[in-house]
């Protein structure tokens, strides 16, 4: 009875987290940021040709290295349903499967069921991974499930060594869906590094299963990333990030906190507590090494701030499992344990606290989607514009440009072989910010712009009511409005 009753309960917790994404997912006809755009656009090409080399319209034209196992998978799917709808929908499912896979890591370290499903829910609500992958079709909705089943099958693995196929099948899959997977090589590195200083066992299968993962995720990453490897060299990790963007972004803990929950923060930090310092348990050291890898790569710029969070959201969430398995214990031998039920009340109430804020981000993101006056005044400007120039645009709005107009950007938010991304980065934000008619009519011609996008967003991004050079009429023409976005032509 106990183990129908707990499938039936992660059973029901999936159809949750579903349905929570599926109801705001269905509000919009759109997808919620820009960057769903950019996959879009790759699902399709990869449709209709079978593959990605050159994007002829983002940054003018540019080399486009993306691993395409994802836009591969999704597009199946495309044989039964419109690729917006695929993008819509398979990701939201996939990332609906990670609370299931949090559950079976939890309860294969505590051997508890309903401490799993406690944690599995959190691990549903973690704000950071729905602001980040709520009808975005990201490719983290596949990544964050891999690389979570990887080091549950290592695990699993450690216990059940006939199972090990399923280890190096994985170890195959992964390199193949995203750089990111780094983070598991990484994790494993520390990993090794905690086991050996605190003279814990690393021999046998364990450190072969380390070797051979290791081995091969960066044997074939380095493959499939070579040429951005040559040009970047580890940097190709984040993607080409511009510096500027990771230095002027600067977040402080209450940020950690709203990102990941406090239910999360505290009894994962319980958790790595208990684990290293008293239990000495070795998946503790295991999930540790993950948010000490992670910070590592945050110090060294080598990760994005939001991707890190979703990392040590969810291994806080295991985390949690160890917490409150030692509380139970500790309940069950003391006096508290007549106010059983009143501190299980108390737990549930922060976790509540914890996943409350998620349905705020789920509102505001989808506040923020692409509105109908956004996607008409683009696709009316791509019909008009009659000739090969391209569209500037903020850079967050680039891949709008690329999808609905058909038209060349400037710059967009996919850096990697970006031509001069930094530089053009600057340029823009010149055209919108700047006094100077004369600068910005250098950095027009530069780039063979004959006009430009004013949006809403932009505007409040810049804190500008308009371009601070557009009275000359002669020169700057405004062609088309529609509610706070408006497209200029260059005449001069």
């Amino acid at each position: 009875m106990k183990f129908k009753l707990e499938y039936i309960l992660i059973f029901i917790i999936l159809i949750v987290n579903l349905s929570f994404r599926l109801f705001f997912v269905n509000s919009s006809e759109y997808l919620s940021s820009d960057f769903a755009y950019f996959h879009l656009r790759n699902l399709e090409t990869i449709q209709s040709t079978g593959k990605l080399e050159f994007d002829e319209l983002s940054y003018g034209g540019r080399a486009l290295i993306y691993p395409t196992f994802y836009y591969y998978f999704l597009a199946f799917f495309t044989f039964f349903w419109k690729a917006s709808i695929v993008l819509k929908i398979i990701p939201e499912v996939l990332i609906s499967l990670l609370p299931i896979i949090i559950f079976l890591i939890v309860k294969l370290i505590v051997k508890n069921p309903y401490i799993s499903l406690f944690c599995s829910i959190l691990a549903s609500f973690i704000p950071i991974i729905v602001e980040k992958t709520l009808n975005q079709g990201s490719i983290y909705s596949i990544t964050l499930p891999l690389i979570f089943l990887m080091f549950y099958s290592f695990l699993y693995t450690l216990r059940n060594k006939e199972k090990v196929y399923w280890f190096v099948i994985l170890s195959f899959i992964l390199p193949f869906v995203h750089p990111s997977v780094f983070v598991f090589v990484v994790s494993m590195i520390f990993y090794s590094i905690l086991l050996i200083s605190e003279s814990m066992p690393f021999k046998g299968l364990k450190r072969e299963m380390i070797l051979f993962s290791s081995f091969i995720l960066i044997l074939i990453q380095f493959i499939i990333y070579n040429k951005a490897f040559n040009e970047y060299g580890i940097n190709f990790i984040s993607g080409n990030l511009p510096t500027g963007l990771v230095i002027n972004n600067i977040y402080t803990f209450s940020d950690v906190l709203t990102y990941i929950g406090v239910a999360p923060l505290i009894f994962g930090a319980i958790g790595i507590y208990l684990g290293m310092f008293r239990y000495r348990k070795n998946s503790v050291f295991l999930f540790t090494s993950v948010i000490l890898s992670i910070i590592s790569l945050l110090v060294l710029k080598l990760i994005d701030f939001y991707i890190a969070m979703m990392f040590i959201g969810l291994s806080l969430c295991i985390l949690s499992g160890v917490a409150l398995k030692q509380f139970f214990i500790y309940l069950d031998v003391t006096k508290l344990y007549r106010f059983r039920n009143l501190l299980i009340i108390f737990i549930i109430s922060i976790a509540v606290l914890s996943i409350y804020p998620t349905f705020n981000v789920a509102y505001n993101l989808m506040d923020h989607t692409i509105s109908n006056e956004e996607v008409d005044i683009i696709q009316k400007m791509g019909v008009r514009i009659d000739d090969n120039s391209p569209v500037l645009a903020d850079e967050d709005e680039g891949h709008y440009i690329t999808y609905f107009a058909v038209r060349k950007n400037i710059v967009d938010n996919y850096y990697l072989l970006a031509p001069n991304s930094k530089e053009r980065l600057n340029d823009v934000a010149s055209v919108y910010k700047s006094w100077s008619r004369a600068l910005a009519l250098n950095i027009l011609k530069k780039y063979g712009v004959r006009y430009i996008y004013l949006s809403e967003r932009t505007r409040l991004k810049y804190n500008i009511e308009d371009l601070k050079y557009v009275e000359d009429e002669n020169c700057f023409t405004e062609i088309e409005r529609l509610g706070g976005n408006k497209f200029y032509e260059i005449r001069c």
